[in-house]
């Protein structure tokens, strides 16, 4: 039988999805992730994810058509099923790389985190809890200004090409048994470039109240409030947002 936590989760994700099945599995000893069966895989680069499709208002289908938004949800327990931590993310499709049937290429645009572990942690302790991560993404304007079908098209001749020719080069280079290392993000960033996606932007802060308030721990009750407030609020701007956008 799942966790309380694990309760007050699917209870409001059903309502955020407008579904009857529940959207939290556990999928690997303690992380209950989204049920793969009814969304996409996806990748942020340094784990993959189930992805959804985000649930907008009926007059902004076009818009939410013509820019693809996609969320995923994770919860981690500890043994004794307190939470040890919570994560939304916000994914935008990723023009430039073709999808398949079961995987959207996506770029990471935001992250909703709660994470309890952290505060037992004295390099992550002052850190608030909950918080916001805002993502940098690639604009190109050469292919924004393609229609999705044409850039469809584009994207599959080039993928097609491209992978026969990176096989062949890869082939080419590598004896059996090598491994091809993938660089991550971490390893990417160095040209300089300041790391702003690493801030914490607190989410709850009581500054006008409590100095020092920014640091709160997660239990049921307060997942009860604080979870169908955050997806509201997400939603809210998201269709803020899309609203406003040329369709």
């Amino acid at each position: 039988m799942p966790a309380e936590a694990i309760n007050i989760i699917n209870k409001h994700l059903k309502i955020f999805f407008s579904i009857t099945h529940n959207p939290l599995i556990d999928r690997r000893n303690g992380l209950w992730e989204l049920n793969p069966m009814c969304g996409y895989n996806t990748s942020d680069g340094k784990g993959e994810y189930v992805i959804y499709n985000f649930p907008v208002k009926d007059e902004l289908e076009n818009e939410i058509s013509a820019y693809p938004i996609y969320i995923s949800i994770s919860v981690l327990l500890k043994e004794n099923n307190d939470i040890s931590r919570i994560g939304i993310k916000i994914f935008k499709d990723d023009i430039k790389q073709a999808s398949a049937a079961d995987y959207r290429p996506t770029e990471l645009l935001l992250r909703s985190e709660w994470d309890n572990a952290a505060q037992e942690n004295d390099n992550l302790q002052n850190h608030a809890q909950p918080h916001w991560h805002i993502h940098a993404y690639e604009v190109d304007d050469l292919f924004i200004s393609i229609n999705p079908k044409t850039r469809k098209t584009i994207l599959e001749l080039i993928d097609e090409e491209v992978m026969q020719n990176k096989i062949t080069s890869v082939n080419s280079i590598m004896d059996e048994g090598d491994v091809l290392d993938i660089p991550t993000q971490e390893q990417n960033n160095k040209s300089g470039e300041f790391p702003m996606f690493k801030f914490h932007l607190a989410m709850v802060a009581d500054w006008d109240i409590n100095t020092n308030s920014h640091n709160k721990t997660l239990d049921c009750p307060k997942l009860e409030k604080w979870l169908p407030q955050c997806l509201s609020y997400i939603k809210h701007q998201v269709e803020y947002i899309l609203g406003r956008l040329p369709v």
